[in-house]
């Protein structure tokens, strides 16, 4: 099973947005969200993705804000 990552925007309450990853699985047999640490990247967590996916699971990983893909702008 070739692993499809699907880059997506998540609105948030406030109208903030963070940035996730899905990786789809036809027919999955779960769904996974992978909750990161605190101030890793969800890039950290992408060759479990990878694995998970490729036991048929549908996956989810994000970035915090301010990290990572859910950094809007320079934080200086």
């Amino acid at each position: 099973m070739a692993a499809i990552m699907e880059p997506v925007t998540i609105s948030l309450p406030d109208r903030s947005t963070i940035g996730a990853t899905l990786w789809q699985a036809a027919d999955a047999r779960a769904v996974v969200l992978l909750h990161p640490a605190t101030a890793v990247t969800q890039r950290y967590y992408e060759a479990f993705a990878r694995y998970l996916h490729g036991l048929g699971m549908t996956v989810l990983t994000y970035d915090y804000r301010g990290t990572g893909r859910s950094r809007q702008a320079d934080l200086r």
